[in-house]
């Protein structure tokens, strides 16, 4: 089964949790996964590692991958910003996200971008890049 893309936003693990709609988060179940095999509690001051990681949108899904560079990453919201490597088990991070402002600029201008083959496939921002850059990309690929 295809991984669901949402097509309709920019997406974070929130929008297609189906945990949520029974009340349970995916941020609580790591947590509780967490906390039960590794005997690391929910992401705290006195826990959280210095390592922060920057989220950045991938096909999509505001995504960020492990500061430890284990090669892991995953789909996270800034509503909870926070980052528990599933891959290397590194601890918590801070995650870093662009200002709420910024954020929707970033999400206008990705969403213009169409599909490919049903999926969102370029839409695509990295850190490095300003919303002029988009602009400008959406510009030479004929996307008003």
């Amino acid at each position: 089964m295809p991984y669901p893309f949402r097509t309709d936003k920019i997406a974070t693990y929130g929008d297609w949790d189906t945990w949520t709609q029974r009340g349970v988060t995916y941020r609580m179940f790591i947590a509780g996964f967490v906390a039960k095999t590794l005997g690391i509690a929910v992401p705290s001051d006195s826990n959280l590692r210095s390592a922060m990681t920057s989220a950045y949108v991938s096909h999509g899904r505001w995504v960020a991958d492990c500061p430890e560079e284990c090669g892991g990453a995953l789909v996270v919201t800034p509503s909870d910003p926070f980052f528990f490597c599933t891959n290397c088990g590194s601890g918590w991070h801070r995650v870093v996200f662009p200002s709420r402002a910024k954020r929707r600029q970033i999400e206008n201008v990705l969403m213009k971008r169409p599909l490919i083959g049903g999926q969102p496939k370029k839409r695509n921002w990295f850190t490095y890049e300003s919303v002029a850059t988009l602009k400008a990309q959406n510009k030479v690929a004929g996307i008003i």
